[in-house]
């Protein structure tokens, strides 16, 4: 009689808990709920009020190096870094809900992710679209990038293009996003974010942008299933050059807690 054991189906132990760790996708059959609370304050708009959301996600690996799902957060380009994330003012999700300063739904984000490489280096291709039932129409192509330094460091980058239509604009933004995400520990995790922004690539002058963001987050296994929790503060505009002048501008910033559920392999 045999005594080998079946493979475990656990979340930790096919995607691994430390989070620097992982890849750019899920493993074929595990799926993510994403919630979190989202504040933004955007003064130039709407003086102190601050825009808070509610936002549920979902995500679903069907085949290996395969992820789609209706949910802003991806891993390694979450907070975004472009226009797409910043007009929709916090509020994305497959449910999205504004709470204050008025009551609204927000945008439902939609995502396809093909993983073409992994190892030292997790290359990525996606189309990202916006479906407008808050804002307006976007769609944005990217190029994620993850390199690994063993299981507790990882950088993540890559190339993000971007087509937006507030009020009939056409909005066309690069953004290259730069990311340092470390594990003291499997189960701790921070970032550093940080980049650049190309936010209207098609006018006259061109302004770079450039975000600071930390976040500080923890992973725990639950049985066969993986929890992440996190909380994420950035300036999403936090220095600006163009036109020969350069701003820093600590005034818009946004305020995210969130957290992500990670069921075993299913299928």
């Amino acid at each position: 009689m045999s005594t080998e054991l079946a493979p475990s189906k656990g979340a930790s132990d096919n995607y691994g808990l430390a989070y620097a760790a992982r890849s750019l996708t899920m493993p074929k059959g595990m799926i993510r709920g994403t919630f979190d609370v989202s504040g933004l304050r955007l003064p130039a708009f709407v003086g102190s009020e601050i825009f808070w959301t509610l936002n549920f996600g979902i995500a679903i690996a069907p085949v290996n190096n395969l992820e789609i799902g209706f949910s802003r957060y991806r891993m390694g380009s979450f907070p975004g870094i472009n226009s797409l994330d910043l007009l929709g003012l916090g509020g994305q999700g497959l449910i999205s809900v504004f709470v204050s300063p008025e009551t609204d739904f927000g945008d439902i984000p939609f995502y396809l992710r093909y993983q073409a490489t992994e190892g030292v280096a997790d290359v990525a291709v996606e189309f990202r679209l916006r479906i407008p039932t808050f804002s307006e129409l976007g769609i944005a192509f990217g190029v994620p990038l993850r390199l690994h330094a063993g299981d507790s460091v990882a950088i993540d980058t890559g190339f993000d293009l971007t087509y937006d239509d507030p009020g009939g604009a056409g909005l066309l933004s690069i953004g290259f996003p730069l990311d340092l995400v470390v594990n003291p520990t499997s189960n701790v995790f921070f970032k550093i974010q940080s980049g650049v922004s190309l936010p209207a690539v098609d006018e006259a002058p061109t302004i770079a942008a450039f975000p600071l963001g930390f976040t500080l987050g923890g992973s725990a296994a639950a049985g066969p299933a993986m929890l992440d929790a996190f909380v994420a503060f950035r300036f999403p505009i936090f220095g600006a050059v163009g036109d020969g002048q350069s701003e820093l501008t600590s005034d818009i910033w946004t305020i995210t807690i969130g957290i992500n559920v990670y069921s075993p392999v299913l299928f």
